[in-house]
């Protein structure tokens, strides 16, 4: 009897397990989840009329912020941004590499960051 008691619990114990081990489920969402990296299209050549200066006008170009009488670099022009890109690290000051963020309401989207990152890297066309 004690045999059959032995037989019975090491055939439980091995069905257990492998039925605990076989009802294994993954689905894609989970395994993959979905790519949330901002990608910038690098067959677009982006400029400051046609990209850079909605971000800037309305990110920048604002009350108390960038523009004329406010004692800071104004960004309402295309040579006034570009000043800034030469003189002020403007590039570092939106990416965070120099310490400092701006806007100081907090950093912009990234997918904004990468279109001004193209086109600062790309000698800021204008056009």
């Amino acid at each position: 009897m004690k045999r059959y008691f032995g037989l019975a619990l090491i055939t439980s114990v091995i069905g257990l397990s492998m039925g605990l081990n076989s009802c294994y489920y993954d689905n894609a969402e989970d395994l993959y989840p979905a790519d949330t990296t901002t990608v910038v299209d690098t067959t677009i050549v982006y400029t400051y009329n046609a990209h850079a200066k909605t971000i800037i006008d309305a990110n920048c170009a604002t009350a108390g912020c960038h523009i004329a009488g406010t004692g800071r670099q104004p960004f309402t022009t295309y040579a006034e941004v570009s000043a800034a890109i030469q003189n002020f690290g403007l590039l570092g000051r939106l990416d965070g590499s120099t310490g400092a963020i701006m806007p100081p309401s907090g950093s912009l989207p990234s997918s904004q960051i990468a279109i001004l990152t193209s086109w600062i890297n790309n000698n800021y066309p204008e056009n």
